[in-house]
């Protein structure tokens, strides 16, 4: 089963699922999880191994109970994100989800993830405008 818990200055959230007659539902909600959907962590994965012929089959990603279309350029080591809501009415699980998620699927905003020749992610730069924010990985 899948946990993510979240503590940020004026952010608190813990998200977790459970296996209910063979589904996967998030605890304490009424939304599921379909077998076939695939999430943000699945795709970096993929990106991480260089999965390029699954990365291109996937158009539609679940985040959080909200449903994205995705597209994905990767040139040479970097993927450059397409995220588009698929339902903005929707609230999901949670109204507010962690800085590098908000960043990742933040509107108008250009998405990527730089990828090592080892297979490891290095970082994801998230730009807006004149505001640009990267997140990277420290595997010390």
């Amino acid at each position: 089963m899948y946990e993510k818990k979240t503590l940020q200055p004026n952010l608190v959230n813990f998200i977790e699922t459970e296996f209910i007659n063979d589904r996967v539902k998030y605890k304490n909600s009424n939304i599921y999880i379909d077998r076939s959907d695939i999430n943000i962590f699945s795709i970096l994965y993929l990106m991480a191994n260089n999965n390029k012929q699954i990365i291109n089959k996937i158009n539609i990603i679940e985040r959080e109970g909200k449903y994205y279309n995705i597209s994905i350029i990767n040139e040479n080591d970097d993927y450059e994100l397409f995220l588009d809501e698929v339902n903005k009415d929707s609230s999901g699980l949670i109204r507010d989800t962690d800085i590098f998620l908000w960043g990742l699927f933040l509107p108008n905003t250009k998405k990527t993830v730089k990828v090592n020749k080892s297979g490891f992610i290095e970082q994801c730069v998230f730009k807006k405008g004149l505001l640009t924010v990267k997140a990277e990985i420290d595997y010390k």
